[in-house]
């Protein structure tokens, strides 16, 4: 059955549309009686009274239903206008109108006024729109916001200078309007935002072309200078990173980087044109675990006022530069180590006297906590006092010293450079000596070259004070100034007292500048120091291999003993005297030692009694495994061509002769008709030595040298 008022199915079952309450056309069925039996007669009003009824019954039924159908219908639109708010951000302004809109719909459909549902309906839908209208605008300025903070916070870094406080404000600003969803306040505010947006870039863009330009400059001004690699790095390195940085939108970097150039380019040129100019440092102290101390000589000792903030200090390691961070100047005022050398050869007598004068002197000008040594310029080399602060000591013991023997000059100076290598921060040598040298003669004497090499290699001056009249100044002169010292000669007593405050000054005086460094101590790298300071006309300017392996070496001297002689076979360090001296008069200990230095470099040990004896030595100390097939001259050539090992295999060499010409001496003062025969067998059993040619050749060395002193 089809409705005739909505044309809805309707089934034959019900009397009402379910969809719109109509009555549907109902005919009921004919009853038996009326279809056998006669019709009867019926009365006009009765029926037409119960029609009547029935029409009414029937009408107020059906407006009922139609009623509950249309609550319920409208009850369903409340309940989504209800839930409306929750695929909004906000209701914002419309907060009020939505609260009072579904509590008169919620009343209306409490009473069952249907005929307002349709008004109510249109309203919700109405509101729902403008609300929806409202989000999706303020959506778009949120949108704008973020891209807006996108841009200037995340995809670029920008330089805010005056601007900040601005670009805050109107963040902030749009920040309250977009969380109180007000439209017209997010228009104004997100215009506010993107002019000052506008203008931080723009300022930026320009101020970064302008860096760029003059970083150019920069670099095609200092292209003819005579430039260290360093300042190629820095110049070449930054203005690459300036390019860089404009590409990647880092405007700040870009300021950084382009404000480390200037700064540096103008401390740079402050240097160049400063009237003192420090371009190395003397010494170099890497004895602490991630420390390095530079010493560095003021040429007129003024007192500075250094501010540590201003030293720029680069070190290369790897093939990578890394900034390190200065941490002390100060002047060292006397902290420093010096090792005392005096001449007290045969050649010396008629000066004798006054050099222990002059070297009192010198003792007593030094300040209380500088570090003092005493050695000595003989037939062999002698340290008479280790490092200490004790001056009575020091000067007791010089005014002990006696004069005879011969001038092992450069072997003396050599040692002392040797043993003063292994001291603490500043350290120099100080000689006084007629400068004649009268080698050993047991064939493996030092010359001035040889002075010279330990002395730069260990970064430690000689100052060298010629005494008397007949003295070699030239070659005194030229080891003094390739080492960094000095040297004075034709002084009297009375000016040597001047010339060791000269000595003093330059090394008493340096400053010590500190700082961190990622190095390990023990491996060499290239250092880079730069400091100007206009006010004091001064400027440093640095770079130079720092050799901290060759210092790290000096330090260890005390890790060799006798205990183990395959340490002393080693071509990293120097042998130090203290380093030989821990090898005590054991001859055969020391003559050990030099065969090691054989046997390592494929020397071949002969048939011999003593060959055979030494070979079986060396195979038991696990030196080799086997003879080998060089003769003595190869393999002494094979020696040479190492600096270090050669130099430590002379020092072997003399140590011996030391040890024999110490022992000889003593039994020919107590035998002074002693011939040589009887000397070359007591030396030999005081040794234990069996094979009374073994030793032959230095104790005739020996023999001839005493004999010459004397």
């Amino acid at each position: 059955m089809v409705c005739r008022n909505c044309g809805s199915d309707i089934p034959d079952t019900v009397k009402f549309c379910p969809k719109c309450g109509t009555m549907a056309a109902y005919t009921p069925p004919e009853t038996a009686s009326e279809s056998v039996e006669p019709k009867k007669k019926r009365s006009i009003a009765g029926p037409i009274i119960l029609t009547l009824v029935s029409l009414l019954v029937v009408g107020a039924a059906g407006a009922a239903v139609y009623g509950a159908v249309k609550t319920n219908e409208f009850r369903g639109v409340i309940a989504e206008f209800e839930k409306m708010p929750e695929g909004f951000g906000s209701l914002g302004k419309y907060q009020k109108d939505y609260e009072a809109l579904l509590e008169d719909s919620q009343d209306a459909a409490s009473h069952f006024q249907f005929w307002k549902y349709e008004e109510a309906a249109a309203s919700m839908d109405s509101l729902t729109a403008e609300i929806d209208s409202m989000n999706a605008a303020v959506a778009t300025y949120r949108d704008q916001y973020d891209n807006i903070v996108k841009e200037i916070e995340t995809d670029g870094k920008y330089v805010m200078d005056d601007y900040d406080e601005d670009y805050q404000s109107a963040k902030k600003a749009l920040e309250e309007s977009l969380q109180e969803f007000d439209e017209q306040a997010c228009k104004s505010n997100t215009a506010d935002l993107k002019e000052i947006r506008d203008k931080i870039v723009a300022g930026n863009v320009e101020k970064a072309s302008e860096y760029i330009e003059k970083a150019q400059d920069i670099k095609n001004l200092f292209a003819g200078y005579h430039m260290h690699p360093f300042e190629e790095y820095m110049i070449e390195g930054l203005t690459a990173d300036i390019e860089a940085d404009r590409s990647a939108l880092d405007y700040v970097k870009l300021q950084d980087d382009y404000t480390a150039l200037s700064d540096w380019a103008e401390k740079f040129s402050s240097v160049t044109y400063s009237r003192e100019q420090i371009e190395k440092y003397v010494q170099a102290d890497v004895s602490g675990q991630d420390e390095v101390k530079l010493y560095i000589n003021s040429y007129d000792y003024q007192k500075y006022d250094f501010k540590l903030e201003d030293f720029i200090i680069y070190e290369k390691y790897n093939e990578k530069w890394n900034e390190c961070l200065a941490e002390d100047i100060t002047q060292i005022e006397g902290m420093l180590s010096m090792d005392i050398v005096a001449d007290i050869s045969g050649s010396m007598r008629y000066e004798f006297y006054d050099m222990q004068l002059a070297i009192e002197g010198f003792i007593d000008g030094t300040y209380s906590d500088t570090v003092l040594g005493l050695s000595t310029i003989g037939s062999i080399y002698e340290r008479h006092q280790e490092f200490t602060t004790d001056k009575d000591e020091l000067i007791n013991t010089v005014w002990g010293l006696e004069c005879y023997g011969l001038t092992s000059l450069y072997q003396s100076l050599y040692s002392s450079v040797v043993y003063t290598a292994s001291a603490e921060g500043a350290r120099c040598v100080v000689a006084f000596t007629d400068g004649h040298n009268e080698p050993y003669g047991a064939g493996y004497d030092y010359d001035a070259q040889d002075v010279i090499d330990v002395s730069l290699y260990y970064q430690v001056p000689v100052y060298i004070i010629g005494i008397g009249s007949y003295v070699d100044s030239a070659e005194l002169r030229n080891i003094a100034e390739a080492t960094g010292g000095a040297y004075y000669a034709n002084k009297t007593v009375y000016d040597l007292k001047d010339v060791y405050m000269d000595i003093y000054e330059a090394q008493g005086r340096m400053y010590e500048l500190s700082y961190k460094t990622q190095v390990p101590n023990d491996k060499n790298r290239d250092v880079y120091v730069l400091y100007a300071d206009p006010t004091q006309n001064l400027g440093i300017r640095i770079e130079s291999e720092l050799n901290a392996e060759a210092l790290q070496t000096a330090y260890a001297s005390s890790g060799l003993d006798a205990s183990n002689l395959g340490a002393y076979y080693t071509g990293s360090k120097y042998l130090s005297s203290d380093d030989l001296a821990k090898l005590g008069d054991d001859l055969t200990a020391v003559q050990t030692v030099i065969n090691i230095y054989y046997a390592k470099n494929d020397y071949s040990f002969g048939d011999s009694e003593n060959g055979q004896k030494q070979l079986a030595k060396m195979i038991d100390l696990g030196v080799i495994t086997e003879n080998g097939t060089l003769d003595g001259d190869t393999v002494t050539e094979v020696l040479r061509a190492d600096p270090v090992l050669w130099q430590n295999f002379s020092a072997l060499y003399n140590y011996r002769y030391e040890i024999v010409y110490t022992t000889a001496l003593e039994i020919y003062r107590n035998n002074p008709n002693i011939s040589y025969n009887e000397l070359r067998s007591l030396i030999n059993q005081h040794y234990g030595e069996e094979n009374e040619t073994r030793f032959q050749g230095v104790i005739s060395t020996a023999w001839k040298n005493i004999l010459a002193s004397q």
